[in-house]
């Protein structure tokens, strides 16, 4: 590439900005206009007249798009064998330079990330999914300016099929799990990114690392959502279930708005730490990535501080779930303080009240807490399912308990003290794997898998459990799991 090229007979090149695997971006001068542009050149495009229309409907749809926080597309052009974007150039770097210094200050994340979530507000708002959100579509300007770039480049990357076979197109540690799927994006896809990038700031590790696209996305769909304190120690619990209900793996679980997202996080960011239980321990523990966020390594988070001790038998719980294949068996293991899995919830996807309710009296049965109503943001399926563990791990009974439906409660005599005696001894568990199998109008199947530690053992459990949709939220129901006990 010499400095004398010219791009489409009209765009002279400057210099060379940055290249990657599929493109290179030029600094070039626009011979008709007199002005400087960025010119990303994709290589290898199958253009044919055909797609060159539908790019060109694409360009006018893009090009439609004015925003102060959007980079603005002002051509896409074919050329040969390739695809030129041609976008309007901002001097700077980008939000990957900057989050190489992560984690940042939870104030200067939202304030990096906030214009993005409006630039994908209005861009959602006009029928437009940007599909490839991350750290280096982020533009920093010298002036402070934060604008998101490639708006449009999927979708024509889609069209031409620039991608070579059989790939993912994407950036794996920013990709929603349905982009592995043969449907439609819909701006949950962005959402999923920009909670990962504001995981990334706010911890200075990516909450899932992998060696291949598929490895990575697989973990996006089997595992549940990392919670923000096992990479952060002491952020409140309502920022980290923010980050992972936008990270939830059904997109409708996921808030309804990038802006949505980021005030929730503010929101929980600003929250008050709970002061009627012990410091926040992480649930499961994860490996932990360096600081520079692409190389993991075996660095494993502080042990959580012990918990008083209680009655031997939080994981009878799990046990009895598995009623439904051995009445007997039940019997035995809960008498014998056998193994009940997943009595606590993996990190990230719960909910947590900024102001907990005072836990009553063992001796005297509580008063009911009404559920709360239903709003765009109630936990989907899975999410309850990870919320009744997770409180009932964090000493949040109350919580727990309204997540329980008529049957789960049933298996403890409908009472919330026998429930809090059973489940006293679990100090923290881990979800390997949680995930909606099959879902019919008002009920779903959760397949999970569990690792559960309690004072004085470690329990697995693999199998089913049912939400049903109850009063306008999910309630969890026991369905089958098959457990094994540990010393």
């Amino acid at each position: 590439m010499t400095p004398a090229t010219l791009f489409c007979g009209r765009y002279l090149v400057v210099r060379r900005l940055g290249s990657g695997g599929t493109a290179t971006v030029f600094l070039a001068e626009d011979q008709t206009l007199g002005r400087k542009v960025a010119v990303k050149r994709l290589h290898g495009a199958e253009v044919t007249e055909s797609t060159a229309e539908r790019l060109r409907r694409e360009a006018r749809i893009m090009a439609s798009l004015h925003h102060p926080s959007l980079v603005t597309v002002l051509d896409m052009l074919t050329e040969d064998e390739d695809l030129f974007l041609v976008m309007e150039y901002v001097p700077g770097g980008t939000l990957g330079d900057v989050l190489r210094d992560a984690p940042l200050e939870p104030a200067h994340v939202l304030e990096l990330l906030r214009p993005v979530a409006e630039a994908l507000d209005h861009a959602h708002a006009n029928g437009v999914v940007h599909r490839d959100v991350k750290p280096t579509n982020v533009l920093v300007g010298d002036r402070g300016a934060v604008k998101l770039a490639d708006l449009g480049l999927a979708t024509a990357a889609e069209i031409t099929r620039i991608t070579p076979p059989g790939s993912i197109l994407g950036t794996p540690a920013y990709m929603a799990p349905e982009q592995a799927q043969p449907v439609p994006c819909t701006p949950a896809t962005d959402i999923f990114a920009l909670a990962t990038i504001a995981f990334q700031g706010l911890s200075g590790t990516l909450p899932r690392t992998g060696s291949t696209a598929l490895a990575v996305l697989r973990q996006a769909t089997t595992m549940p959502p990392p919670d923000l304190r096992e990479r952060q120690p002491g952020t409140p619990a309502a920022a980290a279930e923010a980050l992972s209900r936008g990270m939830a793996v059904e997109p409708g679980e996921r808030q309804g708005s990038a802006t949505e997202l980021l005030d929730e996080l503010e929101t929980g960011l600003g929250a008050p730490e709970r002061t009627t239980a012990a410091p926040v321990a992480p649930v499961a523990r994860r490996r932990r990535t360096p600081a520079d966020v692409l190389a993991a390594a075996d660095v494993e988070p502080p042990a959580p501080p012990r918990r008083r001790g209680r009655a031997g038998r939080a994981l009878a719980v799990l046990a009895l779930l598995a009623a439904a294949a051995s009445v007997a068996a039940v019997v035995v293991l809960a008498r014998d303080d056998g193994p009940a899995a997943g009595t606590g919830a993996p990190a990230g996807e719960a909910t947590s009240e900024a102001t907990r309710e005072s836990t009553p009296e063992a001796t005297r049965e509580p008063t009911e807490v009404p559920a709360p109503a239903t709003t765009p943001r109630a936990l989907g399926p899975a999410a309850t399912v990870r919320a009744f563990y997770e409180r009932a791990a964090e000493d949040d009974f109350a919580g727990a308990w309204r997540l329980a439906g008529p049957r789960m409660r049933a298996v403890y005599g409908n009472s919330r003290s026998e429930f809090e005696r059973q489940l006293g001894s679990l100090e923290r568990i881990e979800f390997p794997e949680l995930a909606v199998e099959t879902r019919s109008g008002s009920t779903a199947t959760v397949r999970v898998r569990t690792v559960a530690t309690h004072t004085d053992r470690v329990d697995r459990c693999a199998g089913t459990l049912q939400a049903t949709r109850s009063g306008g939220r999910w309630v969890v129901e026991p369905a089958g799991l098959s457990c094994s006990r540990g010393g």
